[in-house]
């Protein structure tokens, strides 16, 4: 379990450092000509599906934690999307798509805020600051619930694998309680994830964005306070990388030979 847990630490805490650069070095991922992205919730529904083979829907009911996790998660991805690109699924596939346009993504986000703000500078960095600052608030939230859903599943995963008191908490039914609940803290983890990967990448998105501003729309003063967000919202998701090292121990000792 130790070393399974220091791989899955390893990548989710190292893990940004090497999107960030992959981000800068990109292309854009191709348009999904007309057909709806899949959210977050889904792809996570299908990792839980394809690693142990039980049905998309978990059938356990979800705390208000999970349901505001699931809400805030869908916001964020929804707050400042770049084209019609749907959602990044992960690291490997997104290099992939990457590699098929001529188009960075990292600059996709600037393009259009440039086009949308033509003609005055003042405008385009407050609505850099106004996109930062609307980030921020949802991952605010999305941290709060995040931290509940930690707890809730350190006391599933307790349950299962521990004190008779903690097993009646979760209503500990042998192995089909055990499959259940294992799926749904699987599905929270890949979600948290997830998140966690789309919010690095709009980052580097918004750093772009700073610095082209910067020869587009020379106004300090503003350009000062679009800085300091875009400084606040790096170490907002540091918070949650964190936030995702912690569940990803919860789900490494639900797995087996942990």
């Amino acid at each position: 379990m130790t070393q399974g847990l220091k791989r899955t630490a390893r990548w989710k805490g190292t893990g940004m450092a090497a999107l960030f650069a992959l981000l800068l070095a990109g292309c854009a991922q191709e348009p999904d000509f007309g057909r709806e992205a899949p959210t977050a919730l889904d792809r996570a529904q299908d990792v839980v599906l394809a690693a142990t083979g039980e049905p998309r829907d978990v059938p356990l009911p979800l705390t208000d934690a999970e349901r505001d996790l699931r809400r805030i998660s869908e916001n964020l991805m929804k707050e400042r999307p770049l084209g019609a690109d749907g959602y990044v699924s992960d690291a490997l596939s997104w290099i992939e798509a990457q590699s098929k346009s001529p188009t960075p993504e990292n600059l996709r986000y600037y393009e259009k805020l440039s086009a949308e703000h033509r003609g005055s500078p003042v405008s385009l960095v407050n609505a850099l600051g106004d996109d930062v600052a609307a980030d921020s608030f949802e991952m605010d939230l999305f941290a709060s619930a995040l931290d509940d859903v930690i707890a809730a599943d350190g006391t599933r995963a307790g349950g299962l694998l521990g004190t008779e008191k903690l097993q009646a908490t979760v209503g500990y039914e042998g192995p089909a309680s055990f499959a259940r609940v294992r799926n749904r803290v699987a599905e929270n983890d890949q979600l948290i994830e997830e998140t966690v990967g789309r919010l690095a990448a709009r980052l580097v998105g918004y750093r772009v964005a700073l610095a082209h501003a910067r020869l587009d729309a020379p106004v300090g003063d503003r350009l000062a306070v679009a800085e300091e967000a875009i400084s606040d919202m790096e170490a907002r998701i540091a918070a949650m990388d964190r936030g995702a090292v912690r569940h990803a121990a919860i789900m490494e000792s639900m797995s087996p030979g942990a």
